[in-house]
Parts: C-alpha cells; structure tokens; sequence
C-alpha cells in the first residue's frame, strides 16, 4: 500500500553535467490526442526523478524491445550521462554505445513485481499541479471523484477495474495525510507550462518529497497520477511501463478510458493494435475517449488473458486439438454455471500465440466501441504472460471463419453460431489446429476410456466419462465389488476380515449385518509352564520359570530340559576328559625327567594317558573323578547330572546339607578386686560394693 522508499538504484549528482550513474531503465509510452503515440526510454533515481535516455544506448535499447528482451522496470542501465538543468534535477540521460544491463536491486524488483500484481488491494494518489503561470483545471475533490467516484461519479478507474477483474481488483485512495485527503493532494511548483512536461514531472516528484518528507513518492501510494496544467504537455497522457507514474494534461486525468489506459500501462499492459498502433477498439488498450464516463469497456482478448482474472475459465489448445463448444464473454464470468471457456488460447511453438475471445457487449463492457456480440482473434508475444502489443486479426460473426497458419500446422476459427437471447449469452464455436480427429458423434466413438474409466462424447470431442460404479450385493464375507479393467467386470474383493495375528485370526461372520470376529488359538499344558503358547499359529512349549518343578517334564516345558556346559579348562577343576596334556591349567602333571618320578593327572572316572594317575592321588590336588556331561539333561528322569541341582532341578538333586552354627564363644566375666572403687555390689568380684570413707569400695 504505498510503504515503499523509493524505485531506481542510482545515487549519482543530480545537479551539473556529465555525472555517471546507474539508473531504472523505463519504457515510456506517449499517447497523443489525434490517435498516435510515441516510445521513449527514461531512466529513475532513487528519489523518484525520471529523466529522458537519449544517444546511441536508447537505440539499442529499442532494438531489445522489438526482440522482447527488455523489461521495463526489473534491469538498471549503467553510464548513465547525466546532463544540465542548473541546480534542478536533469534533463536528460546521454547513454553511450555498448549498452550494458544488470538486473535492478532487490528492493526496485520486488516493488515492480508488486507494481504488476493485478489482484488485490492497490493504492493511487492524483496530484494537482499550481505552476508558476497556470494550474489544473479541476479541484482536487472533483479529481477524486473521477477517480475513485467519492462523491458519485459513476464510472471511474476505481470502478471500472473493479467490474473488469469481478472484484479481484480493487483501486483505492492513497491512506490519508496531512492534506492528502480522499486519495487527492495539490502541490505548488516554480516551473512553469514552458517548461515542459518533463521539468514540470520531475518539479511536481521534488516537491511531493519535501512537503510530505518522503524519499520518493513511492512512498505514498502503489500508483501516482500527475495531473499537470493545461498546455504544459504536447500529448494527452503517458505512462511508464511497470512503474508507478502517470502523467496527463489536464481534464484527461478525469476522463475514464485514459486512466485505464495509462494505469494499465504501469500494470505492465501493451498497446492494442489493428492495423495501427491504438487501433484496437474493443478494449481499453486502444484509443483512449475524452470523455469522462465512457466507454464502458474492458480489454481484449491477448489482454484479459494476460491479467489473469478469469483463468479459471481459460482453455488452451495446442497443436493437434480442437475445441467444438460455446463460449461466454466475460462480462458474463459471474454468470457461468456450465463451465464455458471465456478465452481460448491457440498454442504456437513460439512465444507469439493467438487468442479467441467472445467479445460481449453488455455489463462492465457495454460501451464496446468494436467488435460488440462478435468473435475475436488477436495475436501477441510474451506467452501471454509478459509485455507486448497484440494486434486484433479478426472479428466474426456467426458463420464467419478465420484461417491462418502456424507451426505449418493449418488454424480454423468457426463461428456456428451466436445466441444473445440465452442467459447468459453465447457463441457456439469450432477451433482446429493441425490435423484432428473428426469430432466425435456418439459414446461409441470414444475409444480411449476403460472399461472403469470410460470416455464419452461431449461438444465433438472425447472426454472423461463418469467413472463405472459398482453395485454391492448382500454378501459381507466376499468383500466389497469393485471395477476392474483387467476382468472388464465388477468383481469381489474377498474376505474383508484381514487376519495379520495368526494366534488371533479374524473370522468373518454375516450375522447382524456382518462383522469379523477373533477366535483366537487356544493351547494346553502342564505346571508353571501353564498352557502352550501359540506362535504363528502354532502351540509351542514355551520357556516358564526357570525351575522343573512337579508336573512338568521335559516334553512339554522347556524349563525341564537342563543345559549342561560339559569340563572348562580353566576352572581351577580337573575335570573328566581333562589331563595334563589337554588342560595344563587345572590337571597337575611332570612329563620330564627320569620316568620314575614323571606322572600325568587324569580327571574323570577312568585314566587314560601314559604316566597317569587318577583323582585319588593327592598329587592331583583339587581333581574330580565324576563323569561330565554336555548338552541338555532331562530333568525329571531321577539323576542329578549335568548341570542340575536343587535349585534349577529339586525333583532329581536333593538339597545341600546345611553348614553347621559354630557354638559361641563364651565372653569371660571381670569383675573388681578388693579395695576397687565400684558403685553397685555387681561390680565386685566379692559381690559386696560397702561404704570405706567417703568413698565405696569392693570388700
């Protein structure tokens, strides 16, 4: 809204001559009274001057503008010539040959961009011009009537855009300040109508800046219009392309058509021609009217889809489609419960397209000055998306037809027909490009579809049917019916009672309407193993306790079967299967020397190496003679081997004796001697504590 500090990056010397800089390179395009027009290039400071581009670097730049390579607003011209106009701002920019670009700062793009936002709020300022030796003819609350229609005008720029976007764009006063009031302001400038537009353009910036204390008139409103005082300016109005200035002589600040005109302009919206720049009359990029509330129109074709305010009603055909339908103006956008196109785009390989419009004379556009209740095709570059001019090619009524070519693919435009009388109005259409499949008759025809996705024929062309709905039988247990293109029929899906728990399967079940139900695996057993567990679906022993206890047995609880390690060498034991050849560390043993005094220990039950001796001589210290066994024991089987014990095994290995209590110690008794101090006759060895003096003493 306005908030902004100002457009252009160029901080060079505005005063004196011959000061180089960087500066917003701008297209500026003059409109003049008898219909023709004219293209500058200027360029803008960061305070808001905007100067003339003159020299061999403004032809350059028109050649990138024939070329659509120049974007007004977004890219800075550099050694930029600053030439005199005393202790004023400059006249003009001399830019030499070997034009050189870069792409404006981060703050001058973001405001254009927003400059050629076309939905939303956008706020606009009309300033009223006292010069030295003349001043605007109009008030500054009659200029804020034609423009925003404060006091009742009835068709102004505020209304006008407001009915061509269907309310997706609203124009609104400049927020007030001191002596801005309903969006209008007036400010006194030393030039005078000699001076010329642009000395009286630069003077009004400057003292908009001072009185307010702005830094740029940016800073006020989105869109600023200079209403100067007659005579100052040869044309009628200009404006800058993608920015926000306007200018007009005079009464053409009040006069509708030429403040859509030049604020379309600034939209970042090209002239309409036919055969002549201007000359496209069916919109409001053509001619501009000196007058004040008509014509009540819109813009072309090329125009309207570059705004963007109906896409949702665009249609787009490329090369190899066609389109047999109606379609509606769009002045009819609201009204529009069929879905009709409002714009279709014929879509060319290059960037210049070609778009048909039902140009409907009635409601926000039914001051039309050309083309009215007609069919129109216009040609522009850019994609429809950037700056350029379109040309209006033809205008046709029912049973008209239009050809040309493109892509070296043939074009047909047919009217069949136009009905005025239908609510809302429509024009029966047929559009080819290139070669096209005959529009279709029937149903039958279409042969794209499936059997679950079928196409049928509508308005000639084959198109997305409804989708194949299945009916549902009484059944739940076969699942739901659904379409399948493979079967070419509506099939079962199968039972709807998923089961991903084996151990608690779903059941289906078509009692009360149907439903699955869980019946879960049930499983037996014994003891502290309890029951079975299941286990995908299976009933497997399961591990319990920890301890065999009664009633289980080793084929249906784990807990019974015993896992026995077997010898470990290293145990400070030796063991069965172990000798002091194989476990050095626990079996004693000499395997040297004279072979009298050589002997091998050999743990276990039974020796077996050479020199060996058993568990019995003392030599083989702490030596077991018991059998070992590894693996599983079964517990239950009456022997305590293994790894058994009472703890893990009570029903085999009984429990360990208990170790015996040691009697105590008894605590010898002292007591005192004869003669000894003592307080009670515990104390004496006598038993008798008797008074001796002043004291008591063991007797």
């Amino acid at each position: 809204n306005g908030n902004g500090n100002g457009n252009g990056n160029g901080n060079g010397n505005r005063n004196g001559n011959n000061q180089n800089s960087d500066c917003l390179a701008l297209l500026q395009e003059i409109q003049y009274v008898d219909g023709s027009g004219e293209e500058k290039f200027a360029c803008q400071l960061a305070d808001g001057t905007i100067t003339d581009i003159v020299g061999e670097g403004a032809d350059e730049l028109a050649e990138l503008v024939k070329k659509n390579k120049f974007k007004s607003g977004r890219e800075s011209v550099q050694g930029c010539q600053f030439k005199g106009n005393g202790n004023g701002p400059p006249r003009e920019c001399y830019l030499p040959p070997g034009l050189q670009m870069k792409q404006a700062g981060a703050e001058d793009t973001d405001r254009q961009r927003k400059l050629a936002t076309v939905i939303g709020d956008k706020t606009v300022l009309v300033v009223r011009v006292i010069a030295s030796d003349g001043q605007t003819s109009a008030d500054t609350a009659l200029l804020s009537d034609s423009v925003f229609g404060t006091n009742g005008d009835p068709v102004n720029l505020k209304s006008q855009y407001g009915a061509c976007s269907h309310d997706q764009l609203n124009i609104i006063p400049a927020p007030p300040r001191t002596d801005i009031v309903d969006g209008a302001t007036t400010v006194t400038v030393s030039a005078s109508t000699g001076d010329g537009d642009g000395v009286m353009r630069n003077a009004v910036t400057a003292a908009l800046n001072s009185k307010f204390g702005v830094s740029s008139p940016t800073a006020l409103a989105d869109h600023v219009m200079y209403c100067l005082p007659p005579g100052t300016m040869s044309g009628i109005a200009y404006a800058y392309i993608n920015s926000w200035n306007s200018v007009y002589s005079d009464n053409w600040c009040m006069y509708v058509s030429g403040q859509m005109h030049e604020i379309g302009h600034n939209l970042n919206l090209a002239h309409a021609n036919e055969g002549g720049t201007y000359r496209d009359q069916s919109g409001m990029m053509g001619y501009s009217y000196g007058s004040s509330n008509t014509p009540v129109m819109c813009f072309n074709g090329a125009k309207s889809w570059q705004l963007g305010w109906y896409s949702d009603r665009h249609l787009i055909v490329n090369a190899g489609e066609a389109y047999a339908g109606k379609m509606i103006g769009q002045a009819d956008y609201d009204d529009n419960s069929n879905s009709h196109p409002v714009l279709v785009k014929i879509n060319t390989s290059t960037s210049t397209d070609f778009y048909v419009q039902f140009n409907r004379k009635t409601g926000n556009n039914s001051g039309t000055v050309e083309a009215g209740n007609q069919i129109t095709i216009t040609r522009a570059a850019g994609e429809g998306t950037g700056y350029a001019e379109s040309e209006l090619l033809a205008k046709l009524n029912a049973g008209g037809q239009w050809t040309a070519t493109a892509d070296s693919k043939p074009i047909t435009v047919t009217v069949n027909s136009i009905d005025l009388t239908a609510s809302p109005g429509v024009a029966d259409v047929s559009i080819t490009f290139g070669t096209v499949t005959p529009p279709c008759t029937s149903d039958t025809e279409c042969t794209g579809g499936t059997f679950c996705n079928p196409e049928v024929c509508s308005n000639g062309a084959c198109v997305a049917g409804t989708p194949t709905v299945c009916a549902q039988d009484s059944s739940f247990c076969n699942g739901e019916e659904i379409c399948d293109d493979v079967a070419g029929e509506c099939v079962s899906t199968g039972n709807p009672c998923a089961t991903t728990d084996l151990c608690n399967p779903q059941v289906c079940s078509e009692e009360n309407g149907g439903n699955c139900v869980v019946e879960p695996v049930i499983c037996t057993g014994f003891g502290d193993c309890a029951a079975e567990v299941c286990e995908n679906g299976q009933c497997v022993a399961p591990s319990g306790d920890g301890v065999c206890s009664e009633n289980e047995d080793c084929n249906l609880c784990q807990d019974c079967m015993i896992a026995s390690p077997g010898a470990v060498c290293g145990n400070g034991i030796c063991e069965d299967t172990e000798n002091c050849l194989t476990c050095a560390q626990d079996c004693n043993g000499r395997t040297g020397g004279k072979p009298a005094n050589r002997y091998c220990c050999d743990g276990g039950p039974s020796v077996t190496v050479s020199y060996g001796i058993g568990c019995s001589d003392s030599r083989c210290g702490n030596c077991n003679s018991d059998p070992v066994t590894s693996g599983q024991t079964c517990c239950g089987d009456g022997s305590c081997d293994g790894a058994e014990n009472f703890l893990n095994c009570p029903r085999d290995c009984n429990a360990p004796a208990p170790t015996p209590v040691p009697a105590p110690t008894p605590v010898p008794v002292q007591c005192k001697g004869s003669k000894s101090t003592c307080s009670a006759n515990s104390e004496c060895c006598s038993g008798n504590c008797a008074p001796s003096g002043r004291k008591m003493k063991c007797t």
